[in-house]
């Protein structure tokens, strides 16, 4: 599994659904503490920081696309 990659400070590009110009770049942010979820795995809540200003026409609710860049899984 690559979930222990997924850390605070991921490097992250964010690609809005509506919007067809290149990613934006940002860094992922963590919550320290998992909300509580049925079943064994926690749900951490993330929040991706972009760098620099937003585009203009952005706006809160909008979908995006995420990518992390994580470490490629180990061959074998």
């Amino acid at each position: 599994s690559r979930v222990g990659q997924v850390v605070s400070g991921t490097r992250a590009s964010v690609r809005p659904l509506a919007r067809p110009e290149p990613a934006l770049e940002g860094t992922l942010e963590l919550e320290a503490w998992p909300e509580p979820k049925g079943g064994d795995e926690g749900v951490f809540a993330g929040t991706v920081r972009l760098r620099g200003k937003a585009p203009e026409g952005l706006v809160f609710g909008m979908h995006a696309k995420v990518e992390l860049a994580l470490e490629p899984p180990p061959e074998g």
